[in-house]
């Protein structure tokens, strides 16, 4: 396997008929022992895997319903673009529409009952009487931007959760602008290295970080300790969801796993450091995303210290020797 850089994520997602999606089938499948019982297995997953093309026809109707919503499309120009009948679009239209609707609704009526926002009386239940989606969508992210998660029920938060990523992309599909929530994240898989904040001494050991297989990885200086410090996240295994839903991608596993051990052979060396992996809340967060590595460098020590362009090196120059991965690292200078 071959990683061109840290842009090259889902390098193998496109393959339907190979890649992660199946391969944990297959695997599993091959290593049943029984005979009888591998070929049961063989038969449930040969079954299942018919049943989903219904789901996937549901997915694809979706997709071609929000290609309409596009500024300056309509059903006519979206059914010579993909060359179907104006009536399989219109038929897609009105299932999708429909649903939406419904959901957005749902939320609008929640955030006329009770305060929880900053937007008046009088818009919410506009959006709420629209068959405009992308209105309804805009007023449920605007009223989302100032929502007070602490004051929802359980069964509250999960239906204002599900219209707010629903209209979050209802909104992209329309190319409309809208506030995005002080508490909102991208999931990891969608999430590309930011070096924005990252100082220029320890940008070559970011760069290299995140060319590293399925992780994503920060460096920065310590708010608390005259420390400096290093962590990466594990990507999810599918890049538009979440670890949660899809699992962690092996490839991002085996990094840290292969990390872990350079790093404890760089401690061992003499040189200062301390490794641990943190979480917050994943509660409070997004559960299967929160957890990360981090390893953390005293600047002053008795010890040995560590040169982050010196790790850098020291990363890139090992990982070409003992990596289960060939990588075309970025151009730095260690100096």
């Amino acid at each position: 396997m071959v990683i061109n850089n840290e842009a090259e994520s889902g390098n193998r997602y496109g393959d339907y008929a190979s890649g992660l999606r199946v391969e944990r089938t297959l695997a599993y499948l091959d290593s049943i022992p029984d005979p009888r019982q591998r070929i049961r297995e063989c038969e449930i997953a040969s079954e299942q895997a018919r049943s989903i093309q219904s789901k996937i026809a549901t997915i694809r109707r979706k997709a071609v319903y929000e290609l309409t919503l596009r500024p300056g499309s309509s059903g006519e120009s979206v059914a010579v673009e993909l060359g179907v009948s104006p009536k399989a679009v219109s038929a897609a239209i009105s299932e999708a529409r429909k649903t939406d609707l419904q959901l957005l609704r749902a939320a609008l009526k929640l955030y006329q009952s009770i305060a929880w926002t900053d937007l008046s009386g009088q818009e919410i239940a506009a959006a709420h009487s629209t068959r405009d989606v992308l209105f309804a969508a805009r007023t449920v992210l605007r009223a989302g931007a100032t929502r007070q998660l602490d004051s929802e029920s359980d069964a509250t938060f999960e239906i204002l959760e599900d219209a707010q990523r629903r209209a979050t992309a209802l909104a992209a599909a329309g190319k409309v602008d809208v506030p995005s929530p002080l508490w909102a994240r991208r999931p990891i898989g969608q999430t590309p290295p930011d070096y924005s904040n990252v100082p220029s001494k320890y940008l070559p050991l970011a760069r290299i970080l995140n060319a590293l297989p399925q992780v994503i990885g920060w460096v920065a200086d310590s708010k608390l300790d005259d420390d400096w410090m290093m962590s990466w996240q594990i990507r999810p295994a599918e890049p538009y969801s979440t670890v949660f839903d899809a699992g962690p991608h092996r490839d991002g596993w085996a990094t840290s796993e292969w990390l872990v051990w350079l790093l404890r052979d760089y401690e061992r060396s003499g040189y200062a450091m301390h490794h641990y992996m943190a979480s917050p809340p994943p509660f409070l967060n997004e559960p299967g995303e929160s957890l990360s590595f981090v390893v953390t460098f005293p600047k002053y020590s008795d010890e040995k210290i560590v040169d982050p362009n010196a790790l850098a090196a020291w990363v890139k120059t090992t990982w070409d020797k003992t990596g289960y991965a060939t990588i075309t690292w970025p151009e730095e200078e260690y100096s």
